[in-house]
Order: C-alpha cells, then sequence, then structure tokens
C-alpha cells in the first residue's frame, strides 16, 4: 500500500492507549459471535444425528398433549393388532408414560415395547447391549436416559428403587442413552412390566414399521381412517416428524442471530470511539501530513488500511478466544445446566463470517473519522503550532 499504508498500520502501534481498546473491544464482542454460533451449530448436527438414529419409524402416531413434551396416554391398545392388519405394516414400537417417585422425588417414567428387531437403533452412551436387553425385558433393568442419569448421578450397575402405583419396585441400570426431547430425562422399562405395576392399558405413541415397497401415503390415510374425524391424533410421516423438529430447534435459536448485530454494534462503537480520540489527539500531526502534500484521498486510504488492521488483528484474536469460549459452553455450563453431552464441531462459515465482521464493523466505524480527519484545512490545525 505505500508509505500511506505503512503509516496508517504503525499508527496502529503508535496509538496503543486508543486502538487497544477497540481492538479489545471487537475481539471480545466477535469472539461471543463465534463461540454462541459453534455451540448452536454443534448441538444442531448432535440433534440431528440423534434424529436420524431415533426417528427409523416410518410412520409416527400419537396423541397430543398439553405439553409440548409429553404426550398423555389416551389411544386404546386394541389398536395395535388393528394397525397390523393393514396392508404393509410390518410391526410397531409403542410406549405409555408414567410417573413414579425416587427418595420422595417425583420422575418420569415409560412403559416401552421396542420390537427386537429395532433394538441397535438405541445410541446407548454407557453399557452392553447384549446383556442390558435381556435385563429389561425380564424387568430387572432399565434404560435410563443421560440427562437423567447425570442429575440424578446414576451408572450403569447401579441399584435403586422406584415407587410405583402398586408399590416399591428394585430396578438395576442396564444402560444409558443419549436423548435430547427434554432436560429432565426419563427412565424406560419393559412395557409389559409398566402395564403390570402402573396398572394402565393406554399408550402413548405407535412407531409404525412398513415392509418393502409399501406406499407410504396409503398406510398413512388407512392409519388416520381408524380415527374419527374431530380426534386430536397426530399421524406423521417419518421426514415430515425430523423437519418438524428441526424447525422447533432452529426457531428456538433464532435469538441468537441478534447476537451477531449486537457484536457489530458493540465493535462500532469501540473503533469509532477510538478513531475519534485519535483524530483529536493527531490533528496537528494530520495537518503536517496535509502540508506535505498528503491529498484527502491519501488521507482516506491511511485510515482505511488503519481500520482495516484494526479489525483484521481483532478477528485473528477472536478466533482461538471464540473456539475455548465454544468448549467451555458445550463440555461444562451446558453438560452442567442440562446434562447433555454434545460433540464439538467448528463450522468453517462461522470463523470467515466472524473476520467479515470484525473487519466490516472496523472500516465502517472508521469511515466518518476518516473523513472527518480528510477535510480538516491544514491552515486550522497548524494554527498554534
Amino acid at each position: 500500500m505505500g508509505n500511506t499504508g505503512k503509516i496508517g498500520v504503525r499508527g496502529v502501534t503508535a496509538n496503543m492507549s486508543r486502538t487497544s481498546v477497540a481492538i479489545a473491544a471487537l475481539a471480545i464482542s466477535v469472539s461471543a459471535t463465534i463461540g454462541v454460533s459453534t455451540m448452536i451449530s454443534s448441538f444442531r448436527g448432535t440433534v440431528v444425528d440423534w434424529l436420524e438414529q431415533t426417528l427409523v419409524a416410518d410412520v409416527f402416531v400419537s396423541s397430543q398433549g398439553l405439553v409440548s413434551r409429553k404426550n398423555e396416554a389416551v389411544l386404546d391398545t386394541s389398536l395395535l393388532q388393528k394397525f397390523l392388519m393393514i396392508d404393509g405394516v410390518k410391526t410397531l414400537d409403542f410406549y405409555s408414560e408414567g410417573s413414579g417417585t425416587i427418595s420422595n422425588k417425583a420422575v418420569e417414567v415409560f412403559g416401552s415395547h421396542i420390537d427386537p428387531e429395532n433394538e441397535s437403533r438405541f445410541n446407548l452412551k454407557e453399557g452392553n447391549p447384549a446383556t442390558a436387553w435381556g435385563e429389561i425385558r425380564a424387568g430387572t433393568g432399565v434404560l435410563m436416559t443421560e440427562t437423567f442419569a447425570y442429575k440424578w448421578n446414576y451408572k450403569v450397575g447401579d441399584q435403586f428403587t422406584l415407587q410405583s402405583p402398586s408399590g416399591n419396585i428394585g430396578f438395576k441400570v442396564s444402560a444409558i442413552y443419549y436423548d435430547y426431547s427434554s432436560d429432565v430425562g426419563h427412565i424406560a422399562i419393559d412395557y409389559n412390566h409398566f402395564k403390570k405395576y402402573w396398572q394402565n392399558h393406554k399408550i402413548s405413541g405407535i412407531g409404525v414399521y412398513l415392509k418393502d415397497n409399501s406406499d407410504i401415503t396409503v398406510v398413512q390415510r388407512n392409519l388416520r381412517s381408524l380415527f374419527p374425524e374431530e380426534s386430536s391424533v397426530s399421524i406423521r410421516l417419518n421426514k415430515d416428524l425430523r423437519d418438524y423438529s428441526i424447525e422447533i430447534f432452529d426457531r428456538t435459536f433464532v435469538v441468537a442471530g441478534l447476537l451477531h448485530i449486537l457484536s457489530v454494534i458493540v465493535a462500532f462503537i469501540g473503533v469509532f470511539s477510538a478513531l475519534m480520540s485519535i483524530q483529536l489527539e493527531k490533528e496537528k500531526e494530520m495537518g503536517i501530513l496535509r502540508a506535505t502534500g498528503l491529498t484527502p484521498g491519501q488521507m482516506l486510504k491511511m485510515i482505511s488500511v488503519q481500520t482495516f488492521t484494526i479489525g483484521l488483528i481483532a478477528a485473528l484474536i477472536a478466533i482461538p478466544l471464540g473456539l475455548v469460549l465454544a468448549y467451555c459452553l458445550i463440555y461444562i455450563i451446558n453438560l452442567r445446566s442440562f446434562g447433555w453431552t454434545m460433540q464439538m464441531s467448528i463450522d468453517p462459515v462461522v470463523l470467515v463470517q466472524a473476520i467479515i465482521i470484525a473487519v466490516s464493523a472496523s472500516l465502517l466505524a472508521g469511515l466518518y473519522p476518516a473523513w472527518k480527519m480528510s477535510i480538516t484545512l491544514p491552515s486550522k490545525s497548524l494554527r498554534d503550532e
């Protein structure tokens, strides 16, 4: 950039009392953007992987509960035989929701019937599948979500007593699996034993698996025909439910987009204040440069190089700082708050966006001070010399 560019870059170090504050403000605000964006993208990727492993049935039938994460047990078990009689239906998974108490504290209990062919869909965090499923079907073991195990400090092999409507039952933690449907977590036991202890003959949801080459829309229509038109029962296809779940996730974190705007505003104010202060402090120096032949265009170029350098330095500092923040959010804060394990994934797009935000905010903040300096008359600046 020639001598003009050299003067602009050296101005960053020559005015450290001002530029360091601008760089720090810009770096911190942009690192917050990187940290939160990386956490959200990592969480989203983890949830998408979990949905692909969990939502494996072709059609899902469930009741509509008043609470979004709960489905009331209102479906009659007689529907199971009717479902199996529909042409194209291969097998069913189903569950019922209930509640119990452990150490006088209420917990959610799921009575789940999992077809042996579908056991492999559970992504177990801890536990041996070969022995876990045998214990669960025998009624001596339970499946436990990661969040529940974390909050109750349970590990595979631990024994505990669960109080049901029929009395106290001793169980063993046979396996712990990943689940992101709730931050409360739940226990899952075999449906046959759940029905016996909870005396509940209603079910909350059914997963329908189809035979190869079955027409899924025809099956969905036939399933719907089993319910009255005014029924609030939800019958959704695999793809629709998965897309809807991801849509809810994205809607939940849309507020994070405001963080980018706030970061730009904070950075803009920091850089703008620093450059305006430099203008006041270096007014005579600028007057001398103008008097020795520096044109308004060269003055604009010099300030633009200086602001670009500030933005670039801040971005290079913000990237590692933001990744450290993301690590803390994912593996420390999130785990302690919700008990979820997420896999950290670094999106290059987020890092490129951070650099663009830092440099753009810095350049925008420098436009007015640069214009103000370029139009200042040398005679006015040097009047007191």
